[in-house]
């Protein structure tokens, strides 16, 4: 969305680590076009958090719905604004729950 380029992948890619992070580049944007139906977003899904249960299955023609999400995409958007504190600790519930 803001100009990001597949050589940035590996500094972003930086926020997140472990044997349980994957990063991938997604250049023409078919996951922000995806989760915008599955959100049920007004716009494009972007500047959102998701988890994922451990047993999802990720389809070609079909995304898992997270069991939990936050976002930063303003008051008028539907789910709850990131709050890193709440989303921490429902990322650790389902790393225990594993």
């Amino acid at each position: 969305m803001l100009g990001a380029r597949e050589q940035d992948v590996g500094r972003g890619a930086q926020v997140a680590r472990g044997l349980r992070a994957r990063h991938y580049w997604d250049g023409e944007g078919l996951l922000m076009k995806g989760y915008r139906q599955t959100l049920a977003l007004a716009g494009p899904a972007w500047d959102i958090y998701l988890l994922h249960a451990p047993d999802a299955t990720w389809a070609e023609d079909a995304l898992p719905t997270p069991v939990f999400w936050m976002h930063q995409l303003g008051e008028a958007a539907p789910g709850p604004a990131l709050d890193p504190e709440r989303f921490a600790a429902q990322a650790l519930r389902l790393l225990d729950a594993d």
